[in-house]
């Protein structure tokens, strides 16, 4: 009865829920032996973990942080009283100074003489 099971097992999977993986587990270690897929499958999880590690962490926490700042710049934007001015390339000056805008040098007006 169990092998009857099993054997159907090897049809259903690729089609509900297993992969190709669990359909050739049964003919590869027949084949080859346990040894060899144990070792294909740890190099296959070892890839993965490296993967997660040095690629898909750090551009979560690079997203995060970019989402962080937008939340936070919303959040000020609802409190505060009167809008800021958006000009392209200029950044609001510091409260306190004389200057309106800080720019770029090439972007600032020369004194008048």
């Amino acid at each position: 009865m169990f092998e009857a099971f099993g054997y159907k097992q090897l049809v259903f999977e690729p089609f509900f829920g297993g992969g190709l993986v669990t359909v050739l587990a049964i003919p590869v270690i027949y084949l080859t032996g346990v040894r060899p897929l144990f070792f294909v499958m740890l190099a296959v999880f070892v890839i993965a973990v490296l993967t997660g590690l040095f690629y898909v962490h750090p551009r979560e926490m690079k997203d995060r942080e970019l989402h962080t700042r937008e939340m936070e710049q919303q959040e000020r934007a609802a409190t505060d009283p009167e809008p800021a001015r958006s000009v392209p390339g200029l950044t609001p000056a510091p409260p306190g100074s004389d200057n309106e805008v800080i720019g770029h040098e090439s972007q600032r007006e020369a004194p008048a003489s």
